[in-house]
């Protein structure tokens, strides 16, 4: 699904027009980010929560250049699914 797919879904659920519906989800996703940038985590109950992680630098092998190389040290944005939605994923609720 892709966001064009989320937005008609979510108007045909809610009764919104795909506008307005639109509107909402680039609302709630700059929310979200801007919660991520200040490195503070998104909890959404019964879905998940949201957080950054600092990835350390690392040493790898690259087969193209046939050399060591170093991956710079950064941060990443982890998800970790809820047990409700763990549980719908897999049958079990």
């Amino acid at each position: 699904m892709n966001k064009q797919e989320l937005i008609s879904s979510t108007a045909e659920r809610s009764g919104l027009k795909q506008t307005e519906s639109k509107v909402l989800l680039d609302a709630s996703l700059q929310a979200i980010f801007s919660r991520l940038i200040r490195g503070e985590s998104v909890t959404i109950r019964n879905f998940g929560t949201f957080s950054t992680a600092l990835r350390k630098k690392r040493r790898f092998f690259n087969p193209f250049a046939g050399a060591l190389m170093e991956a710079p040290s950064k941060i990443v944005v982890t998800f970790k699914a809820a047990k409700h939605l763990s549980d719908r994923v897999n049958g079990r609720a």
